[in-house]
């Protein structure tokens, strides 16, 4: 039985829900299949693979909400499939009660091998899950592997549904050529050893894919400003060559050093894909590591 809980204060921008709904059963059996995704990530995953061919509603919650509104519920209650991101990212879950048959863990395959914020892998797995679930990066999906991993999964358990076989096929096969241009890049950029400074751990799992060393610092960046506070506060990570910054409207350079803004697709851009999100973060990378290096990036070479 669904908990009647409280609204969540922020929201990660899915795009406009349905207006609340009265029943408490699954979707409507006249129309197409109702599927309900926790992030606007799997929103344009799953629009992507069933091609119009179901209803797909994404909730409005905050980052890592604890609790969902009664309208949320209502959306979960009537939904054919609900799918969410997992690495702790809906921490609702464990105040909500739905039948195993319609949820779907997009990374529960990878369960095995999440990243805990202090970079470690979570390796412990079965009935009692992660030492720390609280602990873990939940933005699975600046990983290109574990994307491609996430499309599976959804594609696996569409499959099951009432929905277009051949849609979702051409849907995933369109997927799997963006996601094999992504990892090309990383695998460009894997060739470079580099040592990054960040402020979160959120980049957690890009970086785990480049196979770059990371420093996460105690401080905010702003405090970099200031000659003598860098030079006390930078002086343990000195090595670092980059700053990897999720606030898009950052300084180009931070404390000294070079700073490259990593979006982390947390919510929707107009007329901008997924896809080209994750493009431009490793573009900025690569024209980065180029100045570095001393040499033009292919991104740059291309734009000539």
């Amino acid at each position: 039985m669904l908990l009647l809980c409280l609204a969540a204060s922020a929201f990660t921008g899915c795009g406009q829900t349905k207006p609340d709904s009265n029943t408490d059963s699954s979707g409507d059996l006249s129309g197409p299949p109702k599927i309900v995704v926790s992030t606007w990530v799997l929103k344009e995953l799953t629009e992507g693979l069933v091609a119009g061919g179901a209803e797909v509603v994404c909730l409005e919650t905050s980052l890592k909400a604890q609790r969902l509104s009664d309208s949320q519920i209502s959306e979960l209650q009537s939904a054919d499939l609900t799918i969410v991101n997992g690495a702790g990212m809906e921490p609702w879950l464990q105040t909500v009660s739905l039948p195993r048959s319609r949820l779907l863990d997009s990374t529960a395959s990878s369960s095995a091998e999440l990243l805990q914020a202090d970079g470690s892998i979570t390796h412990q797995h079965g009935p009692n899950g992660p030492k720390d679930p609280a602990g873990l990066i939940h933005s699975t999906w600046l990983s290109p592997r574990m994307l491609l991993r996430q499309c599976e999964t959804i594609k696996k358990r569409l499959s099951t549904m009432d929905i277009d076989g051949t849609r979702v096929s051409e849907g995933h096969a369109a997927n799997e050529l963006r996601i094999s241009q992504l990892t090309a890049k990383i695998e460009a950029l894997q060739r470079v050893s580099l040592t990054v400074l960040t402020s979160s751990t959120e980049t957690g799992w890009l970086i785990h894919e480049l196979k770059w060393k990371q420093r996460v610092i105690g401080v905010d960046y702003m405090d970099f400003t200031e000659a003598s506070a860098a030079e006390q506060k930078l002086q343990p990570y000195m090595q670092a060559r980059l700053v990897l910054t999720t606030d898009l409207e950052a300084e180009a350079t931070i404390g000294g050093l070079s700073a490259v803004q990593i979006d982390l697709c947390l919510d929707s851009k107009k007329n901008v894909s997924l896809f080209d999100r994750l493009e431009g973060n490793l573009t900025r990378l690569e024209e980065a590591v180029g100045v570095l290096s001393g040499e033009p990036s292919r991104s740059s070479e291309t734009s000539e």
